[in-house]
Order: C-alpha cells, then sequence, then structure tokens
C-alpha cells in the first residue's frame, strides 16, 4: 500500500526484489558496462562503482572484500573474466542498506 511516510525497516520484499527483479538484474549488468568501458583496472573500476553507487570512495576493508570476492566469484565459477563478477558486485551495492536509505 501506498503510504505518505516511509518506514526505516527492511522487508524480506525489499531484499528479494533487490536479487531476483530482472529489471534490478539488467540494471546491475548496465552498471558493470558502464565501469568497464573506460577502465581496464578492476581496482579504479571498484572505486568508480561505490563513488557513483554511494558518493563515497570505498573504505580500504570494503576494496579489500569486493577484490577479494572478485577472486572468489572467478574461482568458483571457472571464469577467468571479471565481467562476470562485476554485475554481482553492482548488484549488491544496489541491494545494501546504505544505497536504499537516505540518512
Amino acid at each position: 500500500t501506498i503510504t505518505g511516510q516511509r518506514e526505516r525497516s527492511n522487508s524480506a520484499n525489499q531484499s528479494l526484489y533487490m536479487m531476483n527483479n530482472p529489471f534490478v538484474q539488467r540494471q546491475s549488468e548496465a552498471f558493470a558496462r558502464r565501469l568497464e568501458e573506460p577502465r581496464n583496472d578492476l581496482s579504479k573500476q571498484i572505486d568508480e562503482a561505490v563513488l557513483l553507487a554511494f558518493s563515497r570512495l570505498p573504505t580500504a576493508q570494503e576494496k579489500e572484500l569486493l577484490l577479494q570476492f572478485t577472486k572468489n566469484f572467478t574461482e568458483t565459477t571457472e571464469s577467468v573474466e571479471r565481467v562476470v563478477s562485476m554485475p554481482v558486485i553492482c548488484q549488491s551495492l544496489f541491494a545494501s542498506a546504505e544505497f536504499r536509505f537516505i540518512d
């Protein structure tokens, strides 16, 4: 239902929407393509992704976790192409509370 005031809590519906909705998946893929066009350096792509999504650079810990995720994801999927992992990173940024809520 439509309400005049936004709730501050997360619901399962919000999380499921961000994980499974084809629109969100397509937007994640488009965002990843946007990041790859001008840059070949994964570290710079991660910086740009977080900057565009959150209006700030990633912390050292966030960056390390995303780089490690990319390495693990690539090994798990048996693909050496980081093209596969960037849409997943972008989708995780979209699904984060920092992206969805305004402080």
